[in-house]
């Protein structure tokens, strides 16, 4: 059973490192404490349940899935503090591509929150109105 935990240990950090969440984000998500969890995902700690491994990777993946999908929910929704944040920049005069760089968020949405809010802005040169 040692081979079988060691390989589960690598596949959880493969797919907690591929979706770019951290040990700690996962461990709050899961609720378990960061270094026994490192234990498992190195392989220096056994699972010898199989129920309980199955159950252990259930939720990783469960996690993983609300993490990323939380992550990318919120790259395309423009929040009342990134609204704020992108007023004070266009004041500062950056262009849309800029801004959304900056706030993380995404482009096209960004355009369509400035024309609903009917915001005016530069497409893409800084101080330079284009719509």
């Amino acid at each position: 059973m040692e081979s079988t935990t060691v390989e589960l240990g690598k596949e959880l950090k493969k797919i907690r490192e591929d979706s770019g969440i951290t040990l700690k984000e996962l461990c709050e998500e899961i609720g378990f404490e960061i270094a026994p969890y490192n234990l498992i995902e190195n392989g220096k700690r056994t699972i010898k349940d199989k129920e309980v491994a199955d159950y252990l990777y259930y939720k990783v993946q469960k996690a993983v899935h609300k993490l990323t999908t939380d992550a990318e929910r919120n790259y395309f929704i423009v929040s009342e503090d990134k609204h704020k944040q992108a007023i004070e920049c266009l004041n500062k005069g950056y262009n849309l591509v800029k801004i959304a760089i900056n706030l993380e968020v995404d482009e096209d949405a960004l355009r369509r929150h400035f024309k609903k809010n009917n915001l005016e802005f530069s497409e893409y040169s800084d101080n330079g109105l284009l719509r």
